[in-house]
């Protein structure tokens, strides 16, 4: 057996032990949104006018609700039972992430946790998710970082921010970037022209045009030499030099030659490669996979890529086999053995789902 044929089953397998765990997918019927469970039947009745998907337990959910102007959009979240986890109250709000939503009332935003309790006041003209147990906010035209009490770690004077990741977060003050801990304390210094997040123990970071990579002594591992920079993944990651990207490990060493138009992380063994405006797959040795004939391409998930031939999308398997003709207009990433996809039109988007084996289709929105 094949490595290509032993991933595909073992995705298989995976799909269908996540079948287990039952997901609820949003749909539109009757001119308002509802959920259907993997048999395509529906369980939480259509009374949406707006429906995100389940994250973390819950799904955002929108309604109307009378008020003193008259009727307006309100917001709230819903369990895999239907329950409202609060009154729909909230003028915009945002799916939860590592135990939190974002929430806003009166154009202000705050966050709320999973009893639906209101943990930090909607005071902040906008908010980040948190992450390692602080997120950015933004208050009065400035930039800071709270913890999840709402207790400031860094006072909103700064120009810029980003997530927390390994430990740190860039921040952006007197028009340079540098770095804090989880204290607020500063351990590099605001030195960078641009400065993205920690991974894999190194940060990309722009010193006048070029870019390069610093380790958390702030010293430089791989020097500013390349004109865009992607973060490390899996020991890899993807430079541009001469106007053409590449792969570079992290001692700087050439793993995929700088020859590409565009070029994406690896995924399931293989690298997504755009030639001569054309898109296929790689392997890590730089040997054509999947040949480049595609109008564009997306990474592997479960052992499935979305092509796109001309306006269409599909998808392919790991051998380069079409498993679903490119005929939609939008594809989305396999997730738990099914794909979402659908169609456009001028006023609206409408979704189906299809189950990636045996190709069954789970609920095809023009015919419901």
């Amino acid at each position: 057996m094949t490595m290509k044929k032993l991933l595909i089953l073992i995705y298989s397998l995976i799909a269908v032990c996540s079948f287990c765990e039952e997901q609820l997918l949003p749909v539109y019927h009757n001119e308002r949104f509802g959920y259907i469970d993997e048999a395509g039947k529906m369980v939480i009745d259509p009374i949406y006018i707006s429906a995100g998907e389940f994250c973390e337990g819950f799904a955002k959910v929108a309604v109307y609700e009378a008020d003193m102007s008259g009727h307006s959009v309100k917001w709230t979240f819903i369990n895999a039972d239907g329950e409202q986890l609060t009154s729909p109250k909230y003028e915009e709000v945002k799916s939860f992430c590592n135990g939190y939503a974002r929430v806003c009332i009166g154009g202000l935003w705050g966050y709320i946790d999973k009893t639906g309790k209101q943990i930090i006041k909607c005071d902040f003209d906008d908010c980040w998710d948190f992450s390692e147990h602080r997120a950015l906010v933004y208050y009065k035209g400035s930039f800071g970082f709270i913890d999840e009490t709402g207790r400031y770690i860094a006072k909103p004077n700064l120009a810029g921010g980003s997530d927390f990741h390994e430990g740190v977060a860039a921040y952006k003050k007197n028009g340079k970037w540098g770095y804090i801990n989880t204290k607020g304390d500063v351990v590099i210094w605001n030195l960078y022209n641009k400065a993205k997040k920690f991974s894999e123990g190194t940060a990309r970071v722009r010193l006048g045009k070029m870019w390069g990579y610093i380790n958390k002594d702030n010293k430089f591992i791989i020097n500013p030499i390349y004109e865009d920079a992607h973060s490390f993944a899996g020991g890899m990651a993807r430079v541009k030099l001469s106007g053409k990207w590449g792969i570079i490990n992290r001692s700087g060493q050439i793993v995929i030659p700088h020859e590409y138009e565009d070029i994406r992380n690896e995924s399931e063994g293989l690298i997504a490669v755009c030639k001569n405006g054309k898109w296929g797959f790689i392997n890590s040795r730089n040997q054509v996979i999947i040949p480049m004939i595609y109008s564009e391409v997306q990474s592997f998930s479960e052992g499935y890529a979305q092509v796109r031939v001309k306006s269409k999308w599909g998808y392919i398997d790991l051998n380069g086999e079409v498993v679903i003709y490119p005929d939609y207009e939008l594809c989305e990433p396999v997730k738990d053995g099914i794909a979402r996809v659908g169609h456009k039109t001028l006023f609206s988007k409408s979704y189906s789902y299809l189950r990636m084996t045996g190709g069954s289709v789970i609920w095809d929105s023009r015919q419901n």
